[in-house]
């Protein structure tokens, strides 16, 4: 969807947290492992260690399915700046814009002084028909704010 803010054309396209099945399944194990590990008392000393582990393991499965469920939000290309979700972040305080996987992809904004990307700055595009269309318009305004675009694995906080 374009508009006009005040001479200038603003891009903004819907985005969503990505599914992470992989983080989702991987926590569930250790839920289960840690559950087991508690219930058949393997080394009683850590119990509570294992009881902890288990309420850890189960707040990160929540915070992956309330993902799932979320409301798309926007992401907004201006001049000089780029709006996730309402957030404002500067085109000079953007390290590189990360882009992991082909289908389907995630995208990540790096910020200059962070070396994994923070909880509100990755996404993906929704829509298969729009996602192209979107990669490329996101790859041109970094182009214009002289920010790197990279394709490569990035972390992200859970």
């Amino acid at each position: 969807m374009n508009d006009k803010d005040e001479g200038f054309i603003t891009l903004e396209y819907k985005i969503k947290k990505p599914k992470l099945i992989i983080t989702l399944i991987a926590n569930s194990v250790l839920l289960l492992a840690f559950i087991n590990m508690w219930r058949l008392r393997i080394a009683p000393p850590l119990d509570y260690i294992y009881l902890i582990l288990s309420i850890v393991a189960l707040f990160m499965i929540i915070v992956t399915i309330a993902r799932f469920a979320a409301k798309p939000y926007d992401l907004r290309l201006h001049p000089g700046k780029i709006y996730v979700k309402n957030r404002e972040v500067d085109s000079t305080k953007i390290r590189a814009v990360l882009i992991r996987g082909y289908f389907n992809p995630m995208i990540g904004i790096q910020l200059a002084n962070r070396r994994m990307v923070p909880v509100g700055l990755y996404f993906r595009f929704i829509g298969r028909e729009r996602e192209d269309h979107a990669i490329r318009d996101l790859k041109q305004w970094a182009k214009e704010h002289d920010v790197p675009v990279v394709h490569r694995y990035f972390w992200t906080w859970f």
